[in-house]
């Protein structure tokens, strides 16, 4: 018997059929790492949910993923033969760093509980087209770390982070501090001190600018948020590009989904990108300059505009347009 790598023991023994002749494949260098994201998901034998399970394989299993058709990926499974999972079914390592450093980036947050108000799906990203992780029913009690879009970020069992669509949560009130005792009056001056000069010990009054001196500035501008707290109002969509797709790889028949990290200004305009994912024949490039035309009603924490960093994903596919199935902005 051939032993497996102890990286897929989480694998579930894949159905053998007698009659499979599918021939044992080799990683490829262009193969990108992906995690099995759902507790379990089924193998098709083909892009489509109507082909023969070919198998099942639990979450955390490794496979190498090697394109999209039909709404499925094409992986390297760990038995070495080539198979099919739904598209959101997994997770690919770029995503799963980026989501675990997000993780350590917010768990200082203070959680704001809430529930759900209808079944729900949970994603390991803030879009629809993320990895799924698992699913609620109405009722379930979440504790919302930070809100991202449409979507708030909530913790699992397990620090896992996962985002829930906001309309499917009702944030419940927050639980008001204890009142603080009032501060004991001041101590008379010692004697020999002049009124009006603070005793030993106490902080000296901030002077006051006066005529002809600058005024302090009302507001010192802040470093971008990296995620956002669960009250503040996330950043929307109002101006969107659509990009073109590249000449080059529309003739190949090539697809891809590029994911873009992006800085919304106070202002609302995207004042940088960052490539997370990128993919071939200039879609990458096509994705970038699109993106960098988008407009935002900005974010706000307390009523005021803030700057945030925000993940956008671009899907580019011969069978349908550039840019499907990203945000949009409002009618």
């Amino acid at each position: 018997m051939k032993l497996v790598p102890l990286a897929f023991l989480a694998v579930l023994a894949l159905a053998s059929c007698g009659r499979s002749r599918t021939p044992v494949a080799k990683a490829e260098e262009g193969d990108v790492r992906a995690f099995v994201s759902l507790e379990r998901v089924d193998v098709r034998s083909g892009p489509s949910g109507e082909i023969a399970r070919a198998g099942a394989l639990a979450r955390g299993a490794e496979v190498r993923l090697r394109g999209y058709s039909g709404g499925f990926g094409r992986v390297l499974l760990p038995t070495g033969k080539e198979g099919w999972l739904p598209a959101g079914s997994f997770e690919r390592l770029a995503d799963r760093e980026a989501r675990r450093a997000r993780t350590e980036a917010v768990l200082r947050f203070t959680p704001q509980s809430g529930r759900t108000v209808e079944p729900t799906l949970l994603f390991l990203g803030p879009d629809y087209g993320a990895a799924q992780y698992t699913s609620y029913e109405e009722g379930a009690s979440v504790d919302v770390l930070l809100a991202d879009h449409d979507f708030y970020g909530v913790l699992l069992p397990g620090k896992v982070l996962a985002f829930v669509p906001a309309r499917s949560v009702q944030l419940l009130e927050r639980i008001a501090p204890p009142a603080q005792a009032a501060p004991e009056p001041a101590a008379p001056p010692l004697p020999g001190e002049p009124a009006g000069i603070p005793s030993r010990g106490e902080p000296a009054p901030r002077a006051v600018p006066g005529p002809g001196l600058p005024s302090p500035p009302e507001a010192v501008r802040q470093l971008p948020y990296e995620s956002l707290p669960a009250d503040a109002e996330p950043p929307v969509l109002v101006t969107r590009v659509d990009p073109r797709y590249p000449e080059f790889a529309r003739k190949a028949g090539l697809s891809g989904e590029v994911q873009l990290k992006v800085l919304v200004d106070v202002d609302g305009r995207v004042s940088r990108v960052e490539v997370v994912a990128g993919a071939p024949g200039g879609m990458t490039e096509a994705a970038t300059e699109a993106v960098r035309r988008w407009g935002y009603r900005p974010a706000r924490v307390g009523g005021k505009p803030v700057a945030v960093w925000k993940v956008v994903r671009v899907h580019f596919a011969i069978d349908g347009k550039a840019g499907r199935d990203e945000e949009k902005p409002p009618l």
